[in-house]
């Protein structure tokens, strides 16, 4: 824990009221002012405006042709925060758009009156619900933000705080030089008299830019002059339903009998993923969470990107520009009639396709793949 982090008072045994509705998030930039230089004068200790203020941290900027940036910092007075979900409620009923990016559900905030819950008098948030439960969102939407706040002293006033995190996360804190600036708090809705977080927790994966790319510079401060020569890593996703990628036993035979080795990350501690990534110059793995580890490449080391047809997303496009690193994508072949998908893998998916979750499969060109891994 941080010494500096203030207790939380405990809340009076009074009988609670029934919750009030759950309203739709609200974009921070809808009902705040915005107030330049909010930054320096939250660090220096200014008056704080009622119910707040935003201002720009990180301007719209574009990373391979696609858009980056456009970070805000926020800043809310007498707020109520619910720490699993990481959503924010105010005295007027808002949600702030930004920690409400990634909750499943909003859960039903309280009524007025913070006299009646757990309090405390000033908290930075960093922490979404989709972040704590996702590798990806966890590096990018979360660890950016706090590194930053960190980077520029708001910790110091304003003591991050989260819901209680896992032991891998916890482990990404010190690997970001992070560790000791965090309280985990495992209580319901807790009242802030002064709260303040960044925008990055609103899908930052999706647009990063120069926040993440102080977060790798933390993680990897002094990289070698070149890229290791150490063998390529192939990051498998067998043990995921919702994107599968029926050939993969075939590829991974390819790429080990080529000198490639085969990992699960999510078997694999964080220092020992560090690791790999610190001895390899190629990263290969289907579109997804692990490819997250790209961030602990040396810059000038290469991704391949197994993109299953129809997906959209462009993070990994984003991030290897952001961090000066080689990227190529190969597209899936798609989509797969029911034939086509072997009997235990569409057992596998179907608990996700009865809940409403997106599920599908896909095939890789094996030939392809490997004639990329050897071109260098």
């Amino acid at each position: 824990m941080c010494p500096a982090c203030p207790r939380v008072a405990p809340a009076p045994t009074r009988a609670e009221t029934p919750a009030r509705p759950r309203p739709e998030p609200v974009e921070e930039r809808a009902f705040l002012p915005n107030r330049p230089g909010l930054l320096a004068a939250l660090v220096r200790g200014a008056d704080a405006l009622e119910p707040g203020a935003w201002d720009v941290v990180e301007p719209p900027a574009t990373l391979a042709g696609l858009p980056a940036g456009d970070v805000i910092l926020c800043h809310l007075r007498n707020v109520a925060w619910h720490p699993v979900s990481g959503v924010v409620c105010d005295d007027a009923g808002r949600f702030p758009a930004a920690p409400a990016e990634q909750a499943r559900r909003m859960p039903a905030p309280p009524r007025a009156g913070a006299g009646r819950l757990p309090r405390l008098e000033r908290a930075a948030i960093w922490a979404s619900q989709g972040a704590r439960e996702n590798f990806g969102h966890y590096i990018f939407d979360a660890l950016t933000g706090l590194h930053f706040m960190a980077a520029h002293s708001l910790l110091d006033r304003f003591p991050a705080v989260s819901a209680p995190l896992g032991n891998w996360q916890r482990d990404l804190l010190a690997a970001a030089g992070l560790a000791g600036r965090n309280r985990e708090i495992g209580a319901d809705w807790i009242a802030v008299d002064e709260l303040v977080y960044v925008s990055t927790m609103a899908h930052y994966l999706q647009r990063n830019g120069g926040l993440l790319h102080a977060l790798a510079r933390a993680f990897r401060p002094q990289p070698p002059a070149a890229p290791p020569a150490g063998a390529p890593v192939y990051l498998s996703r067998r043990g995921y339903s919702g994107r599968i990628m029926v050939n993969e036993p075939m590829l991974e035979r390819a790429l080990a009998a080529e000198g490639a080795r085969i990992v699960q990350s999510e078997r694999l501690t964080v220092a020992e993923q560090m690791a790999l990534m610190h001895a390899t110059s190629t990263l290969i793995g289907p579109s997804g969470a692990a490819l997250a580890n790209l961030c602990f490449l040396t810059p000038g080391a290469r991704v391949i990107e197994l993109r299953p047809p129809g997906l959209g997303e462009t993070w990994i496009e984003i991030a290897t520009a952001n961090l000066g690193l080689g990227h190529r994508i190969l597209r899936g072949e798609g989509p797969l009639t029911a034939s086509e998908i072997p009997l235990r893998k569409r057992l596998a998916q179907l608990p996700r396709r009865l809940s409403g979750r997106y599920a599908y499969a896909f095939r890789m060109d094996v030939p392809a793949v490997m004639a990329t891994l050897r071109a260098g």
